[in-house]
């Protein structure tokens, strides 16, 4: 936690302000104080983040404390990890508690996992996507057969999936990942070498409305009790420190000395 502090003692003393005017002094310098922090810091988020900028800058939240006192708190488990760093961790452990999982006769569990792509051109900033296609993969799945998804949710058509023979072959390479130690529980993953590259089987699916359709596609990965204990390690996160940045350009004296200014002013003084 930074706190900020600071004494209008001087001032007040100065102009005998009495208690109200005070406490309005007070709550005007800290508020422009707590909004230009807010403002910085998100300044930072809209310059460093992609994907995950839209959900970083919801997370950033102005509370009023009372008594002079205001707060900038950044919610979420993701965004405060982007923010303070973050180590290498199991995504099976929570993928085995997600309320989709389902199970087999056995009683080991599984699960879907989703993955959407933008089309090429698009800024892929959303947290909707978790990346954009390449024009060569485009220009293939854009005329298989879709996935047609009525305006009630039916499906009434099948998709054709992308096969790995008609990817191009700079893009058939499966994605390898480095070892990984994960500290906390002293634990050393191999590398890992995923077992497709992400664009075989995606699909695009096709919603049709009555003046219009969209199209998005996907590919699906199933992660399961079973899956290699290599698999599914996130990397983990470096540090952002978007606070720290956005703080360099905070000049709180100045700030707080207008704003000090203008309510004398407004006192007539």
């Amino acid at each position: 936690m930074i706190t900020f502090e600071f004494d209008l003692q001087e001032t007040i003393d100065e102009f005998t302000l009495n208690d109200s005017q005070v406490t309005e002094m007070c709550n005007a310098a800290s508020q422009a104080l707590t909004i230009e922090i807010h403002r910085q810091w998100g300044e930072e988020a809209k310059q460093a983040l992609g994907s995950t900028r839209n959900s970083y800058l919801r997370g950033l939240i102005i509370r009023n404390e009372g008594k002079g006192e205001n707060s900038v708190i950044l919610l979420g488990k993701l965004n405060n990890m982007i923010e303070s760093g973050a180590e290498p961790y199991d995504m099976k452990v929570g993928f085995a508690k997600s309320e989709k999982v389902k199970y087999t006769k056995a009683g080991n569990w599984y699960l879907t996992i989703p993955f959407r792509f933008a089309t090429p051109g698009a800024i892929g900033e959303s947290e909707v996507f978790d990346g954009v296609m390449p024009q060569e993969i485009y220009d293939i799945i854009k005329d298989k057969q879709a996935n047609i998804i009525d305006g009630e949710g039916n499906s009434i058509q099948r998709a054709e999936a992308l096969t790995n023979d008609e990817i191009p072959l700079q893009y058939q390479t499966p994605s390898t990942r480095a070892s990984v130690t994960i500290a906390s529980i002293n634990k050393v993953f191999d590398s890992y070498t995923a077992k497709t590259n992400i664009y075989e089987g995606m699909i695009r699916n096709q919603k049709t409305y009555q003046e219009a359709s969209q199209s998005t596609y996907n590919t699906f990965r199933r992660v399961s009790k079973n899956s290699s204990p290599d698999s599914w390690i996130h990397p983990g996160f470096t540090a952002k420190n978007l606070l720290d940045k956005g703080l360099a350009n905070v000049d709180e004296d100045t700030l707080v000395n207008n704003v000090v200014d203008k309510i004398l002013a407004d006192y007539g003084f």
